[in-house]
């Protein structure tokens, strides 16, 4: 079976720090870029055509549309761009790791070891792909996994 792992937990230098509170995350470096990046220009064109609705119908109602289409965009960005992580970070602290288990396969990762947190230790062994990329990691992990792990909030998982 093989475990896949997106970014390994790093021990943190701070001296009040000890036991379980000792394994933090390091502090994000790497990017995914936007999620759906070609959607972004289906809000825009909706913000586009209700302010120009509300110009020539002189209705508050298309501005009201379209300050809620910016804030449901802004909201998307957000949990694309800073959000996942930030959900990935508070999964990892509630495993409560002590810093001595054993990792199966950490599976594949970009060229040069590269982490969203940074660079992979060397005590973790990965194999590298070809490419520097994170889009190229994630398919071959998924290519050679068996199975996907969906962590969730939610009591209930629904959907595909």
């Amino acid at each position: 079976m093989r475990l896949c792992v997106a970014f390994p937990p790093v021990r943190t230098n701070h001296p009040a720090e000890s036991g379980p509170a000792a394994i933090e995350l390091a502090r994000r470096r790497g990017s995914y870029g936007i999620d759906a990046p070609y959607f972004l220009p289906v809000p825009a064109l909706l913000i586009l055509a209700n302010l120009v609705n509300g110009v020539i119908s002189k209705s508050l109602w298309p501005f009201l549309a379209a300050s809620l289409i910016i804030g449901c965009t802004a909201f998307g960005l957000y949990a694309s761009r800073r959000g996942k992580f930030v959900v990935w970070a508070r999964l990892f602290r509630q495993l409560d790791l002590r810093g001595d288990e054993r990792i199966l396969d950490l599976g594949w990762c970009p060229r040069g070891r590269k982490a969203e947190n940074g660079t992979i230790g060397a005590r973790y062994k990965p194999k590298e792909t070809p490419n520097a990329d994170y889009v190229q990691r994630t398919e071959w992990n998924v290519r050679d996994s068996d199975g996907t792990v969906v962590f969730s909030i939610a009591q209930v998982l629904t959907g595909g």
